[in-house]
């Protein structure tokens, strides 16, 4: 019997996630650079070609992998996203940034490897990442202009 459209949609999450979560190990422990993509494919258990499918470089992965770390991370800041801090929302945002960072040591391990290594994030990912960035820049500094400094 063929599989339905949930069907194959969930494999694919699911694959995408054990490939997302081999990356994430083997270039935390590794390095990006020492990486290589028959590493990711062997930790996650699959062939090289099946990686390719969802990939079509480490770089791409790369980029996949941070994106979704820092969407993650800032989930909580400005949670009812009227582009205003409360006190409150800087405290939720604080203790689930701290929450996250122990419970990620991995992608923070990365993270912190790949930034400050040059040339390693691509224009297109600076600027992915700018634009997670530049918004919550503005509402912090709005918020400490507020608190007086």
């Amino acid at each position: 019997m063929p599989r339905t459209k949930q069907q194959v949609e969930a494999i694919r999450q699911q694959r995408v996630m054990q490939i997302f979560d081999a990356a994430l190990d083997v270039f935390a422990h590794k390095g990006f650079h020492s990486a290589t993509i028959a590493d990711i494919a062997q930790k996650a258990g699959i062939a090289k070609g099946l990686l390719y499918h969802y990939y079509s470089s480490k770089e791409e992965l790369l980029s996949h992998i941070v994106i979704n770390g820092m969407n993650n991370l800032i989930e909580k800041f400005d949670e009812n996203h009227d582009g205003v801090l409360t006190d409150a929302e800087m405290e939720l945002f604080i203790n689930d940034m701290f929450r996250k960072i122990v419970e990620n040591r991995n992608y923070w391990k990365l993270y912190f490897s790949v930034m400050l290594q040059p040339n390693v994030f691509s224009k297109e990912l600076m600027q992915k990442l700018e634009g997670i960035y530049e918004p919550m820049v503005s509402i912090l500094i709005q918020y400490f202009r507020r608190k007086g400094y």
